[in-house]
């Protein structure tokens, strides 16, 4: 399942760089792999995905019509989760693995991989918990139909580590609306920037933009 959403990312990254070289670089791939990948995609579909030239590439009359259903799938379809789990001694590590890959709003959506561990393992192998993704946006504006795409990138060393920053950034902001006399439930988007960084307005200015 991971090589299959491998080549639906690396198939979106190429037709967005019309490029197997910038899709590599982007993705952390050799481009002799992201070659390879699309190669045996093309076979394995029977299809010409992509036209090759000197100057790059460019989708076929195949190609685009992939694209769409590609950029539909399910998040089941193109997402695979592996957890990591030290059970205790004596536990039910069945009944452990199907509450995980059951859990409602987190894991249940997601092709799920439960392994067992080591204590030992767990700290020297994924006690950093890398963790990193790609979401790739795409649209029209005006009457004539122009097309644009917005791409956000992701790759941490430390999940766990990132995520305990953000909950401090959005505690910084809490007490900065708190100041101001605001207050009740807000989500990620009625957040400005600014108000969670430690920078003041003209910092960002000045690094920032």
């Amino acid at each position: 399942m991971k090589e299959i959403r491998d080549r639906y990312e690396i198939f979106l990254k190429v037709c967005e760089t019309g490029s197997f070289s910038k899709a590599a670089e982007a993705l952390n791939y050799t481009q002799s792999g992201i070659s390879q990948m699309m190669a045996g995609f093309e076979e394995e579909l029977g299809v010409q995905l992509f036209a090759r030239a000197k100057k790059g590439v460019t989708l076929t009359d195949n190609g685009r019509m992939l694209m769409p259903y590609i950029q539909e799938l399910t998040t089941r379809q193109k997402h695979l989760r592996e957890c990591y789990v030290v059970a205790e001694e004596g536990a039910d590590k069945a009944a452990i693995e199907e509450a995980i890959k059951t859990m409602p709003n987190y894991f249940d959506e997601y092709d799920t991989t439960v392994t067992f561990i080591t204590e030992e393992e767990l700290k020297e192998n994924h006690s950093k918990m890398p963790h990193g993704g790609f979401v790739i946006r795409t649209g029209e504006t005006g009457c004539e139909g122009n097309k644009h795409v917005i791409e956000y990138s992701l790759k941490l060393d430390s999940n766990p580590e990132f995520t305990g920053s953000v909950l401090v950034a959005y505690a910084r902001a809490a007490h900065r609306l708190s100041k101001k006399g605001e207050s009740g439930a807000r989500s990620v988007f009625d957040i400005a920037p600014a108000m969670l960084s430690q920078m003041t307005p003209e910092e960002l200015r000045a690094h920032m933009l």
